[in-house]
């Protein structure tokens, strides 16, 4: 017999985790479908920080998609919540809360957050 069972638990992200979730995302994870805006990456990290957009082009169409933090952190709460991703990134600070390593997150993961973030599954693969 077997029994199923919903796991629920809270995660800390703070700034530097978003931060080095969308740089890793924008150098390299999301390229083979997506362009950004021609702008320094580093100044579109911290317009998503501070409550704004941005922009991320379909390389093959003139479809785009609006980038923000909450729907940067409603990807990573279904990343994390994907039961296909056996390996979660995640560690305990100092203050002993579960946070994400992100030392743990390369482009690939990074790609799939921000296609959670943008449309709720996994569109390119």
């Amino acid at each position: 017999m077997a029994y199923n069972i919903n796991v629920s638990f809270d995660v800390k992200i703070t700034a530097n985790v978003l931060a080095d979730i969308l740089l890793t995302a924008l150098n390299g994870g999301i390229n083979y479908w997506g362009n950004i805006e021609n702008y320094p990456v580093a100044y579109l990290v911290s317009q998503v920080l501070t409550g704004e957009s941005i922009k991320i082009f379909d390389v093959e169409s003139d479809e785009e998609w609006l980038l923000d933090k909450d729907k940067l952190l409603s990807g990573i709460k279904q990343y994390l919540a994907d039961p296909d991703i056996y390996e979660k990134p995640l560690e305990r600070d100092e203050f002993g809360e579960l946070t994400i390593d992100t030392i743990q997150i390369d482009a690939v993961a990074a790609d799939i957050i921000i296609q959670y973030a943008l449309f709720n599954e996994i569109v390119f693969a």
